[in-house]
C-alpha cells in the first residue's frame, strides 16, 4: 500500500513525479493506494495502518505530499526489512527549515531518550540501525504493525505532544522492533523558493547563518581586532 497524506492540493512536480512513479509500481506489485485528505498528519498515518492491515498488505510505503522519492526506493528498502524484527526501512531528506538537518536520529546505544539522537552526514556506507526516521520516505512492515497494535494501541494516533512519527519509533523500540536507513536514498524535500537535498543544503545553511549571525561589514576594509559592529 502506499499511503500519502496531503492538504488540499499538492504541488504539479509532487503529482507529475509521483503518479510516474506508481503507475511503474503498479507494472511490479499488487498495490493499493491510500490517499488521506485535510486529517492531522497522526491520525492520516493511522488511518492507511488501519487500511492495509484490513486489506491484508504487506507493506506501507509513506510517500508525503511535499517529498519527491528516487524511483528505485522500493528495490533498496525491501531487502533491509527481512530481518525479522525490522519494522521500517527508510531514505532520509532534510528539514525544510533552518538549519536544515537530515531527519535520522540515533540515540545512544539506541538506547530510547539517551543523549542526543540527530545524525550528521557523513553517513556510514552501508545501511545501518537508527532510532528513528522521517516518514516521507518510509517502508513499514504491516504484520510487525499489526502486532505492535494488538500489544500496545495505534501506531501513530498521539496521546500527547510531540511528533507522530516519534510516537510510533518509542513503542516500536519498546516491541523490540529494529529501524534501518539506506545511505544512499535520499528524497528531496520540495520548498519554496528551492528544493533541499545534498546539493543545495551547504548553501542553505550558510545564507541563513549569516542573517541570523551578520559577519562585520566587508565594504569598509577589514574590522579592527576586538570591535565588530553590530
Amino acid at each position: 500500500m502506499i499511503g500519502i497524506p496531503v492538504l488540499d492540493n499538492v504541488s504539479w512536480p509532487f503529482f507529475l513525479y509521483t503518479s510516474a512513479l506508481i503507475g511503474r509500481l503498479a507494472r511490479k506489485h499488487e498495490l493499493e493506494l491510500c490517499y488521506v485528505n485535510r486529517a492531522a498528519i497522526d491520525r492520516a498515518r493511522e488511518i492507511t495502518v488501519t487500511d492495509a492491515i484490513a486489506k491484508g498488505c504487506d507493506y506501507i510505503l509513506f510517500i508525503d505530499d511535499d517529498t519527491i522519492i528516487p524511483p528505485n526506493t522500493i528495490e533498496l528498502l525491501e531487502p533491509l526489512l527481512e530481518r525479522e524484527d525490522a519494522v521500517c526501512a527508510s531514505g532520509f531528506c532534510y528539514q525544510r527549515g533552518w538549519k536544515y538537518m537530515p531527519m535520522v536520529y540515533r540515540y545512544d546505544n539506541l538506547e530510547w531518550g539517551k543523549g542526543e539522537a540527530q545524525l550528521l552526514e557523513p553517513f556510514p556506507e552501508e545501511p545501518f540501525q537508527v532510532s528513528a526516521t522521517g516518514m516521507g520516505i518510509s517502508l513499514l512492515k504491516v504484520s510487525l504493525l499489526k502486532k505492535l497494535e494488538d500489544k500496545l494501541g495505534d501506531c501513530f494516533n498521539r496521546d500527547g505532544g510531540g511528533t507522530e512519527d516519534f510516537y510510533f519509533f518509542r513503542k516500536a523500540h519498546d516491541m523490540g522492533y529494529t529501524t534501518w536507513v539506506h545511505p544512499d536514498l535520499e528524497a528531496t524535500h520540495l520548498g519554496y523558493p528551492v528544493c533541499i537535498n545534498s546539493k543545495t543544503v551547504v548553501d542553505l545553511r550558510t545564507q541563513d547563518f549569516r542573517s541570523l549571525y551578520p559577519l562585520p561589514e566587508e565594504s569598509g576594509g577589514r574590522a579592527t581586532k576586538g570591535q565588530v559592529k553590530v
